[in-house]
């Protein structure tokens, strides 16, 4: 058990790559999103304002996840940022 955690405990890459992996990672996810979802509402036999609210929810989704993968980058430059000036 232990071997397992110390191999989980490696680290593979800097915080900084491990938040750009992430920001890319999320861009795509936020792709995939929106355009399945887009899809799947246009199947639907739905009615206009239906239709609306299905766009204004997967449009929610969407920049949320952008905003979430943003945001790691950020967090980790300003990490990095925070701990070169301290040290």
């Amino acid at each position: 058990m232990s071997k397992v955690r110390r191999l989980l405990a490696l680290r593979l890459a800097t915080d900084l790559l491990a938040a750009k992996v992430a920001q890319v990672a999320g861009y795509i996810v936020s792709l995939g999103v929106l355009v399945i979802a887009t899809r799947k509402l246009a199947t639907l036999p739905l009615t206009e304002v239906e239709l609306f609210f299905g766009i204004l929810l997967v449009l929610a989704v969407v920049s949320s996840i952008i905003c979430g993968a943003t945001l790691v980058r950020i967090e980790a430059e300003v990490r990095k940022k925070n701990q070169s000036e301290s040290g």
